[in-house]
């Protein structure tokens, strides 16, 4: 294809690229799970000593559980994040007559340590969602959520 713009070449290219971006993403598997079944999947291969894993990522689950890996942005992410420090921290009160665990609230704000669990807990669901081929993998120094890795639509959707 030729141009009379050198602009106009430039403005081309960024749309192909952004094209291209966009079909790996739609062919990916990332493209047909959602974020739900992933963190299903995580609960059946995970062999940590982290109780309190499965309240995180059922947090998670019901946040963005409905949505397909490769349609979460890190400000959807960000927003949960912001969601789950605005809450009041919770402790434990005993269990319910059917054996599950009740929680009460502290009135306290959640710390800083608890808000980083939960960042650490969507970041294992997506580091194990690129050691499947589900995410391309790509590592970020630092993002604006503080995530590790998470996929490269995400981070496209960053730089625009």
């Amino acid at each position: 294809k030729t141009f009379k713009k050198k602009t106009d070449a430039r403005a081309w290219a960024r749309n192909m690229e952004g094209n291209q971006e966009k079909m790996r993403a739609a062919l990916s598997p990332g493209a047909r799970i959602k974020l739900a079944d992933l963190i299903d999947e995580f609960r059946e291969q995970y062999k940590g000593k982290d109780p309190s894993l499965e309240f995180r990522l059922k947090y998670w689950a019901e946040k963005l559980g409905q949505k397909k890996l490769t349609d979460i942005t890190p400000f959807e992410i960000r927003a949960a994040l912001n969601d789950y420090a605005a809450g009041e921290a919770l402790r434990g009160d005993g269990k319910t007559k059917q054996g599950s665990a009740k929680t009460k609230s502290t009135g306290r704000p959640r710390s800083t340590a608890t808000q980083n669990r939960m960042k650490a807990a969507i970041s294992a669901v997506l580091t194990y969602a690129c050691e499947q081929f589900y995410l391309e993998k790509t590592r970020l120094e630092k993002s604006e959520v503080g995530l590790k890795i998470i996929n490269a639509h995400v981070i496209s959707q960053m730089q625009r």
